[in-house]
């Protein structure tokens, strides 16, 4: 996912970055097809707890583990992205990745059982006195013990991040998402309801957790040991600026959902519920080019000699993911209806409508959460944390004004449409001012022109079909065939980007069939 070389270069340099983006999309390709394997896994359970819960039921689950990602919005409390920085740096010996991963994970542990504590405490508190339903009691028990377990299955995944054992942590979360979608439907077919589904949660993430600890002893001969207390404070101090970030996206959108569910019934959480987790499709792909790019951006910047390469590094990153991401997004709006009718059933009347404004959103959002990977990787937490604080205080503000007047329309205005505009117009200024690197917005524009031409026809051909199951089918195939031809007679696509397509094939022989049809499309109309 790296741009084209610039014509300046030399030879020795245009391999070397070539060498560094073919890695890369390799990386990205393989950890992205895993994350959308077992997203898919995720959709099925989502699938089925939704249409077995019903919509009032369901909304009970969702207000249950907003309250659980709320808890531990920190995630592994930016020790996850400091290892996938820290560990990928070049001249990192075996033994200081060891005392890097102890450190790690006894500041995620302590915190997580801490978080886990408090959650328990004020489980009966929250039920009874604030959303006075006594079935949630036991649910947010259930839920606070999944914090810790979460934390701990977080952390030693992104060890393998950062030694570049990415093949391993795919694998681990194919592993991860098929066991919890079998732990999931079979306690719930058995009848324990919302319990049982988080009991099924809570059983892959020990699964998970498990193989990551097994794949860390091996390949860092890792054996755990307790850490002086400067060690632990320079860790935590660098990765404080990540947990701002995490509480910016995790914890803002969890408290909505927490927040919302006071001034609306548990059905309407309920399609709320199920067009956000259905809508994270795309936030799972743009959190797995964040992954796969933090430890590229590390090892580029930790070498004087290529530093000066990271902005078309940078820049051919967001370039590419937008060409996937922009026709994907155009396509799932065209058919939000009859897609998420035929998925969820009409009863979630209004699901559709949340799940348009869920992926737009989170479509801008690549700017953004690119950038601010960047920045880490620059080691400029405390900048990288600033931006972020800047973007919670706008964010929660316009969520407590505007939700109280707008309900769920607050929220998606808040988080979904406002948000990510200034979310990625100040990383934008920030790159600018940090590095005096410039977003080419350009070609980042004609693509996203193209997608919203291709979005128009599709939409125009859903309402034509009377909005019926046909048209999901149809648009797909609209976008496979219409989209390539418009981004390359807008000039969004040139030969320079096929060419680049087409070494990724070259180097990942598993994608080679589909990159090179994509290339031979492409070129059809590029006349070459």
């Amino acid at each position: 996912m790296i741009s084209a070389i610039a014509e300046d270069s030399t030879l020795e340099s245009y391999e070397d970055e070539e060498g560094i983006g073919v890695a890369t999309a390799k990386n990205s390709m393989l950890y992205i097809s895993s994350k959308v394997l077992s997203s898919l896994v995720i959709i099925i359970i989502l699938i089925f707890l939704a249409r077995i819960l019903k919509p009032e039921y369901y909304g009970f689950y969702t207000i249950v583990i907003a309250f659980s990602t709320l808890l531990g919005a920190g995630g592994n409390f930016g020790v996850g992205t400091t290892f996938r920085k820290k560990l990928a740096e070049i001249g990192v010996s075996l033994k200081e990745k060891s005392n890097i991963i102890s450190s790690g994970i006894t500041i995620s542990f302590l915190i997580g059982f801490i978080l886990m504590v408090i959650g328990i405490v004020f489980s009966r508190y929250i039920a009874y006195s604030i959303y006075h339903e006594p079935l949630l009691y036991i649910p947010f028990i259930a839920s606070s013990i999944i914090v810790l377990l979460t934390v701990i299955y977080g952390v030693t995944s992104a060890v393998l991040f950062g030694i570049n054992k990415v093949k391993h942590a795919s694998y681990i979360n194919i592993a991860y998402s098929i066991s919890q979608a079998a732990a999931v439907l079979i306690l719930v077919l058995l009848g324990y309801g919302i319990i049982g589904a988080l009991i099924g949660i809570a059983i892959s993430l020990v699964i998970g957790s498990i193989i990551s600890i097994y794949y860390i002893v091996k390949f860092v001969h890792y054996r755990f040991s307790f850490q002086p207390r400067s060690r632990l404070r320079g860790l935590f101090n660098f990765s404080t600026p990540i947990l701002v970030s995490n509480l910016v996206y995790l914890g803002l959108t969890s408290f909505a959902i927490t927040f919302l569910a006071i001034f609306v019934s548990p059905s309407i959480v309920g399609s709320y519920g199920v067009a956000f987790r259905f809508g994270r499709i795309i936030e799972v792909i743009t959190a797995s080019l964040s992954f796969v790019l933090l430890p590229a951006f590390s090892s580029v910047i930790s070498n004087k000699e290529r530093r000066e390469s990271i902005s078309r590094v940078f820049n051919g990153s967001i370039y590419y993911s937008f060409l996937f991401l922009a026709p994907l997004t155009a396509y799932l709006i065209s058919v939000s209806k009859p897609l998420m009718y035929l998925l969820f059933s009409s009863s979630y009347h209004d699901s559709y409508i949340f799940f348009s404004f869920i992926v737009l959103g989170l479509f801008i959002n690549i700017i953004g959460v690119l950038s601010g990977q960047l920045m880490v990787g620059y080691g400029k937490t405390k900048s990288f944390m600033k931006y972020q604080l800047l973007t919670l205080v706008i964010e929660l503000s316009m969520l407590l004004v505007l939700t109280p007047i707008f309900k769920v329309y607050g929220v998606l205005l808040s988080l979904f449409v406002i948000g990510p505009v200034l979310f990625s117009f100040i990383y934008v200024i920030a790159l600018r001012n940090e590095f005096k690197m410039n977003v080419k917005l350009s070609k980042l524009l004609l693509i996203s022109i193209s997608a919203v031409i291709l979005f128009a026809i599709g939409y125009a051909i859903t309402a034509f079909l009377h909005y019926s199951y046909i048209s999901i089918l149809a648009n797909l195939v609209l976008a496979l065939v219409i989209f390539i031809p418009i981004a390359v007679f807008l000039k969004g696509v040139d030969s320079e980007n096929v060419q680049f397509i087409e070494r990724i094939g070259k180097r990942y022989k598993k994608i080679k069939f589909a990159t090179d049809a994509v290339a031979r499309y492409a070129r059809f109309f590029l006349g070459n």
